[in-house]
Parts: structure tokens; sequence; C-alpha cells
């Protein structure tokens, strides 16, 4: 998983819950929108949540490793495939007259059965506690909360390597009475 699909599947999860909160109560009004956040991006209009990426990590969790056969310009080549644990950190910033609301409705979500299956192939491994705090902008005080969610998942690395073409390989077994000696010789054809 990249650190855009795991934005693409966060962001879906919060804009459903963002909908469905009004319905069920747990907010007055749903957010107008919920962004990715960087230094160029206009602000939306009116009360609205935004995801900043925090990094990835690799966890050193379910490293595996394997091989497998492509063709290139019509030639078989072995291509080594790594897989290994990896953590996304986001920050979640909500801005609102009344942003607890909000953050306790994404937080009570991500903890839940349902982000297990939305979220999937990436796991919420940590979220954070919600922060809450107020500010002055043009001379009106804004609602601000936030706290940070970390996504954890398997990703995939490829690189092409090349293969010793001929060998010769002995092998002794040993288990009982018997010891079993034999050799096997390879040649790419």
């Amino acid at each position: 998983m990249t650190e855009d699909e795991a934005f693409d599947r966060l962001r879906a999860l919060l804009v459903a819950v963002n909908a469905e909160s009004v319905l069920l109560g747990q907010t007055k009004t749903a957010l107008t929108d919920i962004i990715l956040h960087h230094q160029r991006a206009p602000m939306p209009e009116g009360a609205y949540a935004g995801l900043t990426p925090l990094g990835s990590t690799e966890s050193g969790d379910g490293y595996s490793l394997c091989y497998e056969t492509i063709t290139l310009d019509g030639v078989e080549r072995v291509v080594e495939v790594r897989t290994i644990g990896i953590s996304y950190g986001w920050r979640i910033d909500i801005y609102a007259s009344r942003p607890r609301d909000h953050a306790d409705a994404f937080h009570a979500a991500l903890w839940s059965a349902r982000a297990q299956l939305d979220l999937l192939p990436a796991v919420v491994s940590e979220i954070g506690e919600i922060k809450q705090s107020a500010e002055r902008i043009q001379e009106n005080w804004e609602g601000r909360a936030n706290f940070t969610v970390t996504l954890s998942a398997a990703r995939q690395q490829r690189t092409l390597i090349d293969v010793i073409e001929r060998g010769h390989i002995n092998f002794t077994g040993s288990g009982g009475p018997t010891t079993i000696r034999t050799s096997l010789d390879y040649a790419k054809d």
C-alpha cells in the first residue's frame, strides 16, 4: 500500500463518517470538506478537516523476501520482491465551531470494526488523544481540534536482479538410521 492509497482510504472513511454523524446526532452540521493539507492548498469555505501526512516508517513487521519472473523486451528476468511492514502517520485537524464533536466521531470510527474493513489492507495501529484549542482569526474565535492516527500496512518493493545461470548444489540429509546424500546441477535455458 502506498501513502496515496492510505490517504484515499482514510479520507473516504472520514467523509462517510462526517455525513453520517449528522444523521446520528453526533454533530449539528457536516464539515464542508476533508482535504489534504499542504502549503499551497486553498482553504475551503466553512468548517472543514485537513489531513496532514506525518511521514512513513518501516515497522519491521511482516518482512518477507521472494522471487518472481517477468518478461521485459522478450527476455525473461528475475525480480526480487521484498514485502515490508510500513506505518503511515497522519494528523487530522478539524476547523469548526464545535470541533470536538467531529473529532470524537472520527476518533470512535477509527477504532471501530468498520474501519478494520474500510481501511484494508491497512489497519489502525495507533490513535493519539484529541487536543482542542481556539484561535483568533480576523477578530473571530475559531474552534480547533486535532489528533494523530497511524495506519500500518504491507508494501512491496520490486527490484530486477541477475541470477547465476549455472550451478551445483550438494544436499545431505539425516534423520534416522539413514543419511541421504545427493546433488543437483542446474542451468538456465
